[in-house]
């Protein structure tokens, strides 16, 4: 995993209404390994884009992503982008958060050479 701060921004913005994952980084760069991260942590999901609304977001919290974001109050984390939540007060919430995310990173299994990533 990259950074959990970053993946906690990805699932902050997931639960957003227009579920915008890009809200809370500073710039798109590297965001998709973090959503990769995310997805194989089971917290959020893709869908196809709708033909009848290709502007819709395709990323969605999970029903383990939901729990995830009440359990660790990432509704509490400022509006500011990821990389300033220890500078807003927000590392009481975050902290925890990054820890568990980084102990359910370890518990991954390691993909075998060639399959693609769970």
């Amino acid at each position: 995993m990259l950074s959990p701060t970053h993946v906690l921004a990805i699932i902050k913005g997931a639960a957003r209404p227009d579920r915008d994952i890009t809200a809370y980084f500073g710039s798109v760069r590297g965001i998709a390994g973090h959503l990769e991260a995310a997805q194989r942590l089971g917290l959020v999901a893709e869908r196809a884009d709708d033909p009848a609304d290709p502007e819709a977001p395709t990323v969605f919290l999970t029903d383990a992503g939901e729990e995830f974001f009440v359990q660790f109050r990432l509704a509490e984390l400022s509006q500011r982008r990821a990389n300033y939540w220890n500078l807003s007060g927000d590392d009481e919430i975050a902290d925890p958060a990054r820890h568990e995310l980084e102990r359910r990173w370890r518990e991954l299994p390691t993909p075998a050479s060639g399959e693609p990533a769970r």
